[in-house]
């Protein structure tokens, strides 16, 4: 195995995201939050102005969880989403605009619709961070409801905060896939 020559130092402008090897130059991400960071590169010469180039690096957070009793293969039920407010599901928590403490335990987002059989996407994101949760309406005891997980959240929470959270619910049946009315919730 060849070493990379190390011609200049690296460096990233936040460690918020992960870590940057000074002499090689890899990224890793930490896994915790998402967003960018400025990552730069000086050279430096003798008798010679250094060589400094940047560019900015973004770090996307995705993590998809499924419910018991609802497999992977789910997900391809969603590949193609029609626009149809009649079959939609209603979103009923978070409101839209609501005001979500950041410290406080995850959300449990809440709605209605659906027959037993039906699928459900429940996607939680901002920019550079993404958690969806897939469920399968198992019938009279179905909840209607998914909790964000903690890891996910504290994601959702940390990054740009200054960022509205977007939730949706989509909804898959034996007729297709519905898209679902989106929301937006603020970090306090």
């Amino acid at each position: 195995r060849r070493e990379p020559v190390a011609l200049g130092r690296w460096r990233a402008s936040s460690d918020a995201l992960g870590g940057i090897d000074a002499l090689t130059g890899r990224f890793v991400a930490n896994g915790l939050v998402g967003g960018t960071t400025r990552i730069t590169l000086e050279i430096t010469r003798d008798n010679a102005p250094a060589l400094v180039a940047e560019t900015v690096l973004t770090v996307r957070f995705e993590r998809e969880t499924f419910a018991a009793g609802t497999p992977e293969s789910v997900r391809d039920r969603f590949a193609t989403l029609v626009e149809d407010a009649g079959r939609r599901a209603a979103l009923r928590y978070p409101l839209n605009n609501a005001v979500m403490p950041q410290n406080v335990a995850s959300p449990e987002v809440q709605w209605d619709g659906g027959s037993p059989g039906a699928v459900y996407r429940v996607d939680v994101s901002k920019p550079d961070v993404r958690a969806v949760g897939y469920l399968t309406h198992t019938g009279a005891d179905f909840r209607f409801a998914w909790t964000v997980d903690e890891v996910s959240w504290r994601a959702l929470a940390e990054t740009r905060p200054e960022e509205p959270v977007s939730v949706r619910v989509d909804l898959a049946d034996a007729r297709g896939a519905v898209r679902g009315e989106p929301v937006q919730a603020q970090d306090s």
